[in-house]
């Protein structure tokens, strides 16, 4: 029973989600696979600043006001869709024979990852982390008190999304169930494959596409990730549809990408502190590109443009950001960030370089991919010239470097140890956009395998023929 609550709870999200995207961007000609992990991140943004900012409004109280206008919004999201007689939902229709064998795969890969979930046990961050602040959300009722626990609860810096998504299910559920509320990070991962396969799905076949999906949820690290509780998953699913996003926007040069991107990346600030660097890296690279394109007579376009994906960003992370600064949580991971910390602990780089190497051709834990991205860089490196191929290139490879930069002013004693502990965890955060890379930097696989399905063979009276 747990379960099935836990999953109606997502499905509200979902639809929260969809409503949210049917006001923000009604025409945006995303594919079904594309729409609804879309929707979902945003139901699951709009559910955590709910939490947030009604605990400061309503104290305890927030919770179940949330608990009780999600459901609202989701019932608003199906009378428009009946209003518009859409209650055939695309993803819903019957597939053709070939589209049945995607459903099916789709079908078994789900009912695995969803077993392994439930009888694995949580991660270290779930507990002790995201779930206990989950906990203490779901008893007390919001998030106005969780501050006076600064005194002995760990990270109080971290954000929030994952921990108010758990305590919103908990409310479903009427208790704390940890395993059944699992299933949302098994979400989370079916998010990811059905957007990257959709996505992919744009440039192949049924084939290639399923084949770049299973190299992706195949990787060995992120399958394990996917079943334990870690909010490394979640934080995949931002960036990539982020991403996606903006390379959308370089086309299309529409104001809509460019904003559904922006709140997008605003929400992986929400996810985990490291969500701030893809966002940084994202929002520099934008700017670039604007003002390069720009003359004179565009100013105003360009600074509209920079407002569109920045603004989501002052309202939906300012507000969080205060929140810290007011209550100034200790940071129990890393000392300050400077100049002088940087030089004090420069002997530790090659041996944060060997680390990341390390990663790099562990096949045990990344599978292929990294090898597989370093040769399509060099196969493709003019394509490397174009902004969207240049964007995904960069939006992977920096904030890669500039995650295991960061144990240059880890505070573990020893330092190792910290690398020991996350170094894996960092890497496999950007995966999905070096899948997508190595994907899209392989479009010469699509003519290859076309001419060899349709070329014909040779009779033997052609064979003899001079």
């Amino acid at each position: 029973m747990a379960v099935l609550l836990a999953l109606l709870a997502l499905g509200i999200i979902l639809l929260t989600g969809d409503l949210l995207l049917s006001l923000l961007a009604p025409k945006h000609g995303m594919s079904a696979g594309q729409m609804w992990p879309l929707a979902f991140v945003l139901g699951s943004g709009c559910v955590a600043l709910l939490v947030f900012w009604l605990s400061f409004l309503a104290g305890k109280y927030a919770l179940m006001i949330t608990a009780s206008l999600i459901p609202l919004f989701a019932a608003a999201d199906l009378y428009r869709r009946a209003k518009a007689g859409r209650w055939a939902i695309p993803v819903l229709h019957l597939p053709d024979k070939k589209g049945l064998i995607v459903v099916v795969i789709a079908a078994g890969f789900l009912f695995v990852i969803f077993s392994a979930a439930r009888t694995t046990s949580l991660g270290y961050d779930s507990i002790a982390l995201w779930g206990i602040k989950a906990k203490i959300v779901f008893i007390e009722g919001g998030w106005s008190s969780v501050a006076s626990y600064s005194g002995w609860l760990k990270k109080l810096n971290y954000p929030l999304l994952i921990p108010s998504q758990q305590a919103f299910i908990y409310g479903f559920m009427k208790r704390v169930d940890e395993q059944a509320v699992k299933i949302m990070f098994t979400a989370y991962f079916m998010a990811l494959a059905t957007f990257f396969y959709a996505t992919v799905r744009l440039d192949y076949g049924r084939f290639l596409t399923l084949v770049f999906t299973a190299l992706l949820v195949t990787t060995p690290l992120l399958t394990i990730s996917g079943i334990s509780g870690y909010a490394d998953m979640p934080l995949m699913v931002f960036p990539l549809i982020s991403a996606v996003l903006i390379q959308r926007w370089l086309k299309s040069d529409a104001n809509t990408d460019l904003l559904l991107a922006g709140i997008v990346m605003a929400l992986v600030i929400w996810v985990k502190r490291e969500g701030s660097i893809f966002w940084i890296v994202a929002a520099i690279y934008i700017a670039v590109y604007v003002f390069v394109r720009a003359d004179s007579r565009q100013i105003k376009t360009t600074i509209q443009k920079l407002v569109i994906f920045a603004g989501p960003a002052l309202v939906i992370a300012g507000p969080w950001l205060l929140y810290l600064g007011l209550n100034d949580f200790p940071d129990t991971d890393f000392n300050s960030i400077g100049l002088v910390e940087f030089f004090a602990n420069s002997s530790r780089i090659p041996t944060i370089v060997n680390y990341l190497i390390d990663e790099f051709f562990s096949i045990r834990s990344m599978g292929i991919v990294w090898i597989l991205f370093a040769i399509v860089t060099i196969w493709r490196r003019r394509d490397l010239t174009r902004p969207g191929p240049l964007f995904l290139w960069i939006f992977t490879i920096i904030p890669l470097l500039l995650l295991n930069a960061a144990f240059v002013f880890t505070s573990w004693k020893p330092f190792t140890l910290h690398l020991d502990n996350a170094v894996d965890r960092l890497v496999m955060q950007v995966v999905p956009l070096a899948w997508l890379f190595v994907a899209n930097g392989s479009r010469g696989l699509n003519q290859w395998l076309a001419e060899m399905v349709k070329k014909p063979t040779a009779t033997e009276s052609e064979e003899q023929m001079p």
